[in-house]
């Protein structure tokens, strides 16, 4: 619910920004380091609910003062949605747990407050999940699930007991289809025990809502990696960091028989300490699956035609949909624009060549965007090793990617 904290106006006439306070100070300084690529949005995010600390006034500041960085063009709309949304959470989370204070004179041993009204004091109230994970704030949603920032209450002794909870929606908690693929992320995801891959946990329920438990993650996602460079392409070195360790991921789940089915860069994280971890592994059950069973969602723009249609995701669909993420980094763009690969294929629409490649390692990645599988590269392996060797056995001119 929108509340009218987001209506008012700025605190004093004409400004744009909160007081130049200390917490207002610090998060500028992170906001500024995001801005030039120096922090992730996470980074940003925790600064913010701290500066906002639950304040109307400063709620309203901040608000305005986003809004003129947005209009700037120094941020992007859906970081501004982001960060919006972040402060209305923080509203909330004050509300939820205010206690209300006694009078100094006494008057609360008497249920009275010294203006004559009366209260009734309210303890700090803690969301809890299966009585055991504390729930601190929501970061991220889904096509069926929300993602929560929580702390296992069973790890308090350990250096970081925080961890991620996956939980479907409300919409979707009595879901035959969104409860199996939430299953079956937890399921594949406890099979692949793999440094690119992140960790899941365990599958809980707390009434007749299920959720999983997974590792926490400091950092940002390759899509907003992107969104904030703005249609220019990756750097060669960042390029080829999230080209080895995505591609070392998905073929050590496809050797383990599990197929992703949903590769794009939202389902990339980059951690703070520039390691790369898959995400969602709960698109499908297997490379050959004993039901036939449509995933229950999937990401049309990286989908290919036979998964777009509602077959089964095979390795060959992984590679498709890692061809174009992979062209995007190069180019800034997806290959067919807005289109999908139904659409391009009616359309008769064809990729053009990244200048940063060379002809060889074109035609590799154009074998990895085939619109159709017959056509396609069979694995990741060949769509990158054909682009790191075609980097050196080729000279025609300078390349972006490089072999070590």
């Amino acid at each position: 619910m929108t509340r009218a904290v987001f209506s008012s106006s700025p605190c004093g006439p004409g400004s744009n920004e909160p007081a130049r306070d200390a917490p207002f100070v610090d998060f500028r300084a992170v906001l500024s380091a995001y801005i030039v690529g120096k922090t992730p949005l996470a980074a940003v995010r925790h600064e913010l609910i701290n500066c906002v600390a639950a304040s109307h006034d400063r709620a309203v500041s901040m608000l305005h003062y986003l809004r003129a960085v947005n209009e700037s063009n120094l941020i992007t709309d859906a970081t501004m949605q982001v960060l919006v949304t972040d402060i209305q959470a923080a509203v909330d989370a004050g509300e939820r747990n205010a206690t209300v204070h006694s009078p100094a004179s006494g008057d609360h041993q008497r249920g009275k407050q010294s203006n004559g009204r009366t209260y009734r004091p309210v303890a700090r109230r803690r969301r809890l999940l299966a009585g055991r994970f504390e729930i601190l704030r929501r970061v991220g949603q889904g096509g069926i699930g929300e993602v929560f920032l929580a702390r296992d209450l069973r790890r308090m002794e350990v250096l970081d007991p925080r961890v991620a909870i996956k939980i479907i929606q409300h919409q979707h908690s009595d879901c035959p289809d969104a409860i199996r693929s939430l299953q079956r992320e937890a399921v594949n995801a406890q099979c692949l025990v793999h440094p690119g891959i992140r960790r899941v946990f365990e599958l809980d329920r707390d009434r007749q809502r299920f959720f999983i438990v997974m590792e926490w993650l400091d950092g940002e996602t390759l899509a907003e990696r992107l969104d904030r460079a703005k249609g220019q392409p990756m750097a060669a070195d960042a390029f080829r960091s999230v080209l080895l360790q995505t591609t070392s991921a998905l073929s050590f789940a496809h050797r383990h028989g599990i197929v992703h089915g949903d590769i794009k860069p939202v389902n990339i994280f980059m951690t703070v300490h520039g390691n790369i971890k898959l995400l969602d592994f709960g698109h499908t059950e297997g490379i050959v699956p004993p039901s036939g069973l449509q995933p229950f969602a999937i990401s049309r723009g990286y989908s290919s035609i036979e998964v777009s249609q509602g077959n089964q995701p095979e390795i060959c669909d992984d590679v498709y949909s890692l061809s174009i993420m992979l062209y995007r980094m190069l180019a800034g763009r997806r290959p067919f624009g807005r289109r999908n690969a139904v659409e391009a294929e009616a359309l008769g629409l064809k990729p053009r060549q990244p200048a940063n490649l060379n002809k060889r390692q074109w035609q590799v990645l154009q074998a990895g965007l085939a619109l159709h599988r017959e056509q396609r590269l069979a694995t990741v392996a060949e769509l990158r090793d054909g682009l790191l060797l075609a980097s050196v056995t080729t000279s025609d001119r300078p390349h972006l990617i490089v072999a070590a």
